[in-house]
């Protein structure tokens, strides 16, 4: 009896696991780990290096109830420097509600995030990348959920959220996307919520022809977005 019920436990820890993907073709969702790169610098970001063994981030994967024909258009989810919140789940819950299939990631808890401060509360790994090493996890997750039968990999797009929205916003440049991402695929718009601008990145003025909407709070006095509208007007002037 006792080895039948230990039988039914190693069971039961067995359908629990998450185990790593690198491909959705089953059609699998819910709690996804997928790897991606390691803690990185800004700099070492930039030179497109790394320094150390990979990680196992995670991401839930959710659909909307309503039925559809065809293939899904998705949106991945990029949080900010404090890790997952209620914020990201709203909007996704948004998202699901008109037809959306969310993918909603963890760049924080497999990198060993400690908070730092008690204000404003950023992940120790923030300050080294300044949002872009959260990039290559975007990009991973686009390589996965094209491979998703149930969604259209031409209408994937991408949104984030303060570091995460910077993540969102330079995603878009093609130094970026030659260096991190997979050729071929691209998202199909990219949606930053109040991103750091301060930086001019070599080249960040070539981007992507897909569509650009960055957002900002009227009565933000935390992140300039005085500094986002420089750069767009930079943009403007390449015909952007």
């Amino acid at each position: 009896m006792k080895k039948l019920l230990g039988i039914l436990v190693l069971g039961l820890l067995w359908c629990n696991t998450v185990f790593s993907v690198d491909s959705l073709s089953d059609g699998k969702k819910g709690t996804i780990k997928f790897e991606s790169i390691p803690v990185v610098t800004l700099n070492q970001f930039l030179k497109g290096e790394t320094k150390g063994d990979s990680v196992k981030i995670s991401g839930k994967l959710k659909f909307p109830s309503k039925k559809w024909t065809g293939r899904r258009p998705a949106v991945v989810i990029l949080h900010g420097g404090g890790g997952r919140s209620t914020n990201e789940e709203v909007w996704a819950r948004g998202f699901r509600k008109i037809g959306i299939a969310t993918f909603v990631l963890d760049s924080n808890s497999a990198r060993g995030c400690r908070k730092q401060e008690k204000k404003v509360i950023i992940c120790k790994n923030g300050y080294l990348h300044q949002g872009l090493g959260h990039i290559p996890d975007a990009y991973r997750a686009l390589d996965l959920l094209s491979t998703h039968p149930l969604i259209d990999p031409n209408r994937i797009a991408l949104m984030g959220f303060s570091i995460g929205g910077k993540a969102a916003l330079y995603a878009s440049v093609k130094r970026f996307q030659k260096m991190w991402g997979t050729p071929g695929l691209e998202f199909a718009a990219y949606v930053p919520f109040y991103p750091g601008c301060k930086t001019a990145f070599e080249n960040d003025e070539i981007i992507s022809d897909s569509p650009i909407r960055i957002f900002f709070g009227e009565l933000d006095d935390f992140v300039s977005a005085e500094l986002c509208q420089e750069y767009v007007n930079r943009l403007r002037k390449t015909g952007k």
